[in-house]
């Protein structure tokens, strides 16, 4: 059966600790990187943020205790309700203020590009429409607004639009 630590991240996205109950000297309130206080749990359903895996260990016959598979990646929404995390809805946040901030853009196209969000933080059957957004809007803003668009999305894109974008 398959069990999961807690895990403890800033409110920012910085791990602190993939396994809160396991090892709880590594646990602290608030980010080293960046200061911000750290959470263990969805502000909205109170469940805990899935850390270190765990399946269980059998020598052939007999239970002898957990494994430990490890952790994957900071998840972006919560597995049991499915809402952001403060971390992604601030990527959300940032990216929709630079947006705004681009020249070159029409009004329709920036609305565009903020509806798309959403597709360019989590793989949805509608993040390749919006990696395509993005990629003509990197071209049309110019050479710095370009790179900057670029670099945003470097860090806030899934590996999946981060691909289809070529970055």
């Amino acid at each position: 059966m398959t069990q999961y630590d807690k895990a403890l991240i800033c409110v920012n996205g910085h791990l602190i600790n993939s396994g809160a109950d396991a090892d709880p000297d590594k646990n602290s309130a608030f980010c080293p990187q960046c200061g911000a206080a750290t959470i263990t749990a969805c502000s909205n359903c109170n469940q805990p943020i899935r850390g270190d895996q765990y399946d269980d260990q059998f020598d052939g016959v007999e239970f002898v205790g957990p494994h430990k598979l490890g952790f994957r990646s900071v998840p972006g929404h919560c597995h049991a309700c499915g809402k952001s995390y403060p971390w992604t809805q601030s990527k959300a946040e940032a990216l929709g203020e630079m947006i705004e901030e681009l020249d070159g853009l029409s009004d329709d196209e920036r609305e565009k590009l903020k509806v798309s969000i959403p597709d360019i933080l989590a793989d949805t059957p509608k993040s390749e429409t919006a990696a395509l957004r993005f990629k003509k809007a990197i071209t049309k803003v110019g050479q710095a607004g370009g790179k900057m668009l670029m670099d945003v999305l470097t860090n806030v894109a899934t590996e999946a639009v981060k691909k289809a974008m070529g970055l």
